[in-house]
């Protein structure tokens, strides 16, 4: 601008099989006349790669209930009332990874009253 140059020097390291990284998750419970369901709605840093979603969901006695599998999506529904998941404390494990990277996750508790 106005003939007034300048330089810049950016360094940066390139990691192979560095670990995606989930950056946010809204848990969104859903209820209407069809039923209800939970949305787990997750974001991660590698939107340029379609990455393989994995949800466990575990009572607190660590007994799996509900596991679902997909690929390139970036939620996953629990349908609460087909799983007859009464009221109580759940504990939460969704897992992403591609072919290419590593694997991370992310696990919480959940609590569901009726």
């Amino acid at each position: 601008m106005l003939n007034n140059s300048s330089s810049a020097t950016l360094d940066f390291e390139v990691v192979k099989g560095f670990e995606p990284s989930i950056t946010d998750l809204i848990i969104a419970p859903v209820s209407n006349a069809e039923g209800e369901w939970i949305d787990f709605i997750f974001e991660h840093d590698r939107p340029d790669v379609i990455m393989n979603a994995t949800i466990r969901i575990y009572d607190v006695a660590g007994r799996l209930l509900y596991e679902l599998e997909q690929r390139g999506e970036e939620s996953i529904r629990w349908n609460i009332s087909a799983s007859s998941a009464p009221a109580g404390v759940y504990i939460y494990n969704i897992q992403l990874s591609s072919s290419s990277t590593k694997t991370c996750s992310k696990s919480g508790k959940l609590i569901i009253t009726k």
